[in-house]
């Protein structure tokens, strides 16, 4: 086994002739390359991250936007900074780096996943950038079947994903959008009843569980989920 660096020009000329976990980095690569065509007046740093953002959009069915801390723009190559030491210590002078305090940048994160590291997003960069792209990225996901966040687009989203789950009483598949509302100690509700037998999950009893494949979802219209009520 052999592990290379390729620019994109020189991965898509390896175009339908890898196994499929290489062809999809192909795809991707292609899809950067036709963005960065299509839109001239962005750079191909720009471009590449509108491209990374409708592919997030299309592969895992929602784009998030939420607040994150940087240690480097992807767009515009900023990197974080450290605070200076105020002082003289015992292993440091005065006006030094303080290396146990970076000064993060601030941008944003648009991948929705369920292990962050702070200062590395999964799709993000920085406020400036994202003020600058956040109108190209809108009108690139639009027709996407997807949950778009409304800080992206101004709109509420026209689609919601849910996980696929199934129901270990009587083996009903569906996803989350489909089962009812159950109130929560804190108040509200949350979805967990299974429409076909009506087994609950409860504080001490999960009988509906989630599929353990992240790629298992279903996006549909937004405002379609089943909202029948159920009271304990």
């Amino acid at each position: 086994m052999n592990q290379v660096h390729l620019t994109d020009e020189q991965l898509i000329l390896l175009d339908g002739h890898v196994d499929g976990e290489t062809q999809g980095l192909i795809d991707v690569a292609k899809l950067r390359l036709s963005t960065i065509e299509a839109m001239p007046q962005c750079t191909p740093a720009e471009a590449g991250f509108i491209a990374d953002a409708v592919r997030e959009a299309a592969t895992n069915g929602i784009l998030i936007c939420k607040s994150a801390d940087l240690a480097k723009c992807r767009v515009c190559g900023e990197q974080h900074t450290y605070a200076i030491h105020t002082r003289n210590g015992k292993y440091h002078q005065k006006g030094s780096l303080n290396l146990d305090k970076p000064l993060y940048l601030r941008g944003v994160e648009l991948a929705d996943r369920f292990v962050n590291v702070k200062g590395y997003p999964h799709l993000g960069c920085c406020k400036g950038c994202w003020d600058r792209i956040k109108p190209l990225v809108s009108e690139a996901v639009k027709d996407i079947r997807a949950e778009i966040h409304r800080s992206i687009t101004g709109t509420q989203p026209k689609w919601t994903k849910y996980h696929n789950c199934y129901c270990t009483k009587c083996d009903w598949k569906g996803h989350l959008g489909q089962l009812g509302l159950l109130p929560a100690v804190m108040g509200g509700n949350y979805r967990g009843v299974c429409p076909s037998c009506e087994a609950k999950n409860t504080l001490f009893a999960s009988m509906i569980r989630r599929d353990s494949d992240s790629a298992h979802f279903t996006v549909i219209e937004s405002g379609t989920e089943n909202t029948k009520l159920y009271y304990l």
